[in-house]
């Protein structure tokens, strides 16, 4: 307890590389008095240490996050010497970042605390860059800037609510949904505050790039998925009309299939008419985003992608009502076409699917993967 007291005081008084040097110091410390195989504060302690590269701690304040995590993690009672090099030098590349799904993004910004939401939009932002001017899949973006900002001040919030001493476990009973500081794209058929809808570059909706008018509401799924925490950093390219299993139109192009050799990539569908998301999720820029389905536009580009998705019982994720709906449609007690959810994960697919629907009593992911752990008290057989 003493040598974790004395941490502590190391943590809040030493300067960035002092503080580098005595951490090093002190575990190896610890290795030489074969406290290894021991235990320090009642948590057994692992043979070795790694030390990845200090440098990467320094980038946008990842250094002064790690100290935080550290006397956090530290105060909140016995640590284990691997816990605590973890905390104090692992560093998580933008590949790994971008690699994890949903539920562990979630995960290690509300409860590890080991991944930041400045950290999470930043990969995004540079990963579209490098790769989307290629295959299409994302055609309008909201200014860098404000994305950024708006995820410093989800770290804010999160930090503060963490100082008022409130467990990581009870995060989310803040009023913090799981999303909290997740990037989403929504596609170019459904409504998103403050971004154009153009469904799909069709000119019965706007006349040129252009001339583009921004949605003064978002539709009703895209409202929950928001009030769950994501964070919406565009739209997602998708046929004209929203109709057709190819992504493609003469207003924002053809999105390209992540997965045809390069000489082919013009030739080989992306699907659709959610394949901007597909791609969009396949290629790791986002780790889930929205669709619509009436024939297949979840599921098709879904299997040419490589992803999970699926079409939701019509009816079950709100969807906004069409102004001029035809005859035909007036009928009907939905629209045929129903938004759902598209992920690398099928556990990431059924809690976005518990987002965009809102209502647990309708739909409960928690169901999906909760097992009985004992047998009943009487077995009928036949």
């Amino acid at each position: 307890m003493k040598i974790v007291l004395a941490f502590l005081v190391v943590l809040a008084v030493l300067p960035e590389k002092k503080f580098v040097e005595t951490s090093r110091r002190w575990i190896q410390t610890w290795q030489n008095n074969k406290l290894e195989n021991g235990s320090c504060t009642g948590i057994p302690l692992v043979n070795a240490f790694e030390f990845p590269d200090f440098a990467s701690l320094r980038k946008k304040g990842g250094f002064s996050r790690s100290r935080r995590m550290v006397s956090k993690r530290l105060a909140n009672g016995p640590v284990s010497a691997s816990s605590l090099s973890d905390l104090l030098f692992c560093s998580i590349d933008d590949d790994e970042i971008l690699s994890m799904d949903a539920i562990s993004l979630s995960k290690a910004i509300q409860i590890e605390r080991s991944l930041s939401c400045e950290q999470l939009m930043k990969a995004t932002l540079d990963r579209i860059d490098k790769i989307n001017p290629t295959l299409n899949a994302i055609i309008l973006m909201r200014d860098k800037r404000i994305l950024m900002n708006e995820a410093r001040s989800c770290d804010r919030v999160l930090d503060e609510i963490l100082d008022s001493n409130v467990s990581t476990e009870n995060v989310q009973k803040q009023n913090i949904g799981w999303l909290y500081g997740i990037p989403v794209a929504i596609k170019d058929v459904s409504n998103a505050k403050n971004l154009p809808t153009t469904m799909g570059g069709s000119p019965l909706y706007c006349k040129s790039p252009e001339n583009l008018t921004l949605a003064t509401f978002s539709d009703p799924y895209v409202e929950n998925m928001i009030e769950d925490g994501a964070i919406v950093i565009g739209k997602t390219n998708a046929p004209e009309g929203g109709l057709g299993s190819n992504t493609f139109n003469d207003m924002w192009g053809k999105t390209l299939n992540p997965y045809a050799f390069e000489a082919d990539q013009t030739s080989i569908s992306a699907g659709g008419s959610s394949g901007g998301a597909a791609v969009a999720i396949a290629t790791k820029m986002l780790a889930l985003a929205d669709g619509t389905d009436n024939m297949g536009s979840l599921r098709n580009p879904a299997g040419w992608n490589n992803i999970y998705s699926l079409r939701p019982t019509a009816g079950l994720v709100p969807a906004a009502q069409r102004k001029n709906r035809s005859a035909l449609a007036s009928i009907l007690p939905h629209p045929a076409s129903t938004p759902g959810p598209m992920a690398r994960t099928p556990r990431d697919c059924a809690r976005f699917l518990q987002s965009l629907v809102r209502d647990t009593k309708k739909f409960n992911a928690e169901s999906l993967w909760t097992t009985q752990e004992t047998l009943p008290e009487t077995i009928r057989i036949g």
